[in-house]
């Protein structure tokens, strides 16, 4: 659930099963834990991070929430999937493709990196990522593993092509083969979940 208070947004995290409250309470931090030294961690790539809150009994998580600044990005890359005429869209498809390369050479892997989750401002200038609890931190990336990054980007191809062919050319990549690579792995996993756009 996500709530906004004046210049700040918060979310409250679903409660999570028994199961998950023991591991969230002793084993494990919580979402809203990860989701705020994640943003320390990622600095200007996410909002500001404010603080997290949790709420346990006997140890055990019951309720947790997390508190960011409200970003300046005014929109999301699901307005570029429904939106083939969306201004300057290529030119911010190529400014993603560059930010997501950023990321990779940085050795951060949002694994829910989905059409929701990617903010950006009218022109591209300025790209942010949200959803911060999934995130992972690697040394380094195989070029396998940062181009499979693409998949949840559920856009036409010409788009797709536009934004990869940018990541591509970023991370010294054959921009072809590339291109080729995300198409096909993400054409077949789409097809299977009956929601491709290619």
């Amino acid at each position: 659930i996500l709530r906004k208070y004046q210049n700040t947004i918060c979310k409250q995290f679903a409660r999570p099963n028994i199961l998950r409250s023991i591991i969230y309470g002793w084993f494990a931090a919580s979402k809203a834990c990860r989701s705020y030294e994640y943003a320390q961690k990622l600095g200007d790539l996410t909002p500001m991070p404010i603080a997290y809150k949790e709420v346990r009994y006997a140890g055990i998580l019951r309720d947790s929430w997390y508190v960011c600044q409200h970003s300046d990005c005014t929109h999301t890359f699901n307005e570029l999937i429904s939106n083939a005429t969306f201004p300057n869209r290529a030119q911010i498809l190529e400014a993603i493709g560059k930010f997501t390369a950023a990321l990779h050479k940085k050795g951060v892997l949002h694994q829910d990196y989905s059409g929701g989750n990617i903010l950006f401002n009218a022109d591209g200038s300025q790209i942010e990522i949200v959803d911060l609890n999934r995130i992972r931190f690697h040394h380094t990336l195989s070029m396998q593993k940062g181009l499979t990054n693409f998949e949840r980007l559920n856009i036409d191809q010409q788009a797709l092509s536009v934004m990869v062919a940018a990541y591509a050319q970023a991370m010294g990549y054959d921009i072809d083969n590339s291109i080729r690579y995300v198409c096909t792995h993400r054409w077949k996993k789409h097809v299977r979940q009956g929601i491709t756009n290619l």
